[in-house]
């Protein structure tokens, strides 16, 4: 910008403010942020904050914390597809603006292996209740908690990750052996 002597100058914004101290500090300048719209079939909508280098899967997180439920039962739609949890939401075309929607399924579906070989042991346990659809309920809950128990887990190995541990296993890292004769 040019000065002029006797002209007024425009006082910066705060996110000038930020960005100069920033670079005052020695840091490097602050990621910028997109807002995205995120939307329900019920209809609900509402507003995150998100970074165009976040993967997939840290929008994801964000919206399940939002909604309360495990990261696993959430999936995003982007138009007609669902987004790949691991690419960038850059190069999976949401940025500013961009709308997208929210699925919540069950942490066990109809049709998956997993859930037909859940079902057949739960049918002959009259301990898990007497009718079927009772025993669905506990068989659901069951996995809904399981479900957040390793969301809580995964959530620790990333905080207690090393730097430059990209798995976030941290001290539980495979680390190579010495041989020993």
């Amino acid at each position: 910008r040019a000065r002029v002597m006797g002209a007024k100058q425009p006082r910066p914004s705060l996110a000038e403010l930020l960005v100069a101290r920033a670079r005052v500090m020695g840091a490097a300048e602050p990621e910028p942020t997109c807002r995205v719209t995120i939307s329900m079939l019920g209809g609900k909508c509402w507003g995150e904050e998100a970074h165009p280098g976040w993967a997939v899967r840290d929008l994801r997180d964000q919206v399940a914390a939002s909604l309360g439920f495990a990261k696993a039962q959430v999936k995003l739609l982007f138009g007609a597809a669902e987004l790949q949890s691991r690419a960038p939401l850059e190069r999976s075309g949401v940025g500013e603006g961009a709308l997208l929607t929210a699925v919540v399924v069950p942490p066990i579906y109809p049709g998956s292996g997993v859930y037909e070989a859940i079902v057949s042991s739960a049918v002959g346990a009259p301990a898990l209740g007497e009718e079927s659809e009772e025993r669905m309920q506990i068989v659901q809950d069951v996995m809904g908690k399981k479900a957040r128990l390793n969301d809580a887990f995964q959530e620790l190995l990333r905080r207690r990750a090393r730097p430059g541990d990209r798995a976030g296993l941290g001290r539980w890292a495979m680390t190579p052996r010495r041989r020993t004769m």
